[in-house]
């Protein structure tokens, strides 16, 4: 969410004539939260202005986030919807929080707004992928699985390491940490199942932007088993790359990568993440279809096109709500 609002920023920041304020409190003009937290509340009350909200969370993006998240869910369903509902205008990140913000009682008027990536900072060039592995230490012909992610257990870093032991001879790197520290569920358990995992599996931590991106030009696929994504803004990220891409076969991808099995190989248990690893490593011609298909899904999610996309919907907003004369 911290990487959507920067870049957010980065690209009305270059609007001409815009008069932009980054995290001030204000009463008038447009404010666009990105935060469910009881700060961007406070902001959203004092505000006297419109009130644009970028919806990135629901209530199931809490479940095998926090510790007795499935304790609160009507809780947390309730905040949300509350905290929605003071907005003018939602923006969800897909047609899947669409839907389940309608469904979760959010009455505001919602509108698409798909996030978009910095292209120029992930794409693989001709030259990158080797000047990544020489940055990185990696060798030219050591086959890499990237994964970046929080560690939680709705992740699935357990099928991750399942994967790795069934290829022994490839490279599993998991990019990410524990958002929520000592608060995070299943943090113990989880750290006992890494510790345990093969030779062939690395966990980094959490690491700056800019590695995230050296390692996706350094990867050779990009293995996402998440059960649960309001957008997949990581998956983007390694298209954008042009990374070929196994991910969970969920609905929130259909939007972002088109038909599966063609531009992305979805799967369902580890034994099929298995499987395409294995099927891509081994197939060139393959490894070149998926990553021609990620790249041109990319496109279509550059970051120059946020700026034009969100000023037409704050003109629209604005002119819907003048009164008529």
């Amino acid at each position: 969410m911290h990487s959507v609002f920067s870049d957010t920023v980065t690209a009305l920041r270059d609007v001409p004539g815009l008069r932009l304020g980054v995290n001030r409190w204000w009463r008038n003009g447009i404010l666009h939260v990105h935060t469910v937290g009881p700060l961007a509340l406070a902001k959203m009350v004092h505000h006297r202005g419109p009130v644009v909200v970028s919806a990135h969370l629901t209530a199931d993006s809490f479940s095998g986030s926090i510790i007795g998240a499935e304790h609160y869910y009507r809780l947390s369903a309730g905040y949300l919807r509350a905290f929605y509902n003071r907005a003018d205008l939602v923006l969800a990140v897909s047609s899947d929080v669409e839907s389940q913000l309608v469904k979760n009682g959010v009455t505001r008027p919602v509108v698409v707004v798909p996030n978009r990536v910095p292209r120029n900072l992930f794409w693989a060039g001709p030259r990158s992928k080797s000047e990544a592995r020489s940055q990185l230490g990696l060798t030219g012909d050591e086959k890499i699985v990237l994964c970046v992610a929080q560690l939680q257990p709705r992740k699935r870093p357990d099928v991750f390491i399942e994967c790795a032991k069934s290829c022994p001879d490839v490279t599993f790197v998991w990019l990410g940490d524990s958002l929520f520290g000592p608060f995070s569920a299943e943090r113990k358990s989880l750290r006992q199942e890494m510790s345990r995992a093969p030779r062939n599996v690395r966990f980094t931590g959490a690491v700056h932007r800019q590695e995230v991106a050296q390692w996706c030009r350094a990867a050779d696929l990009f293995l996402f088993p998440s059960e649960q994504e309001t957008f997949g803004l990581a998956a983007l990220e390694a298209a954008a790359a042009g990374l070929p891409l196994i991910l969970r076969d969920l609905s929130v991808y259909d939007d972002l990568f088109g038909r599966r099995g063609t531009g992305w190989i979805p799967a369902r248990s580890a034994s099929e993440f298995v499987q395409g690893v294995q099927h891509i490593l081994s197939s060139a011609p393959l490894r070149r279809s998926l990553s021609q298909s990620s790249v041109e899904a990319s496109e279509k999610f550059d970051l120059q096109t946020l700026a034009a996309s969100l000023m037409n919907i704050y003109a629209d907003f604005r002119a819907a709500a003048m009164p008529s004369v």
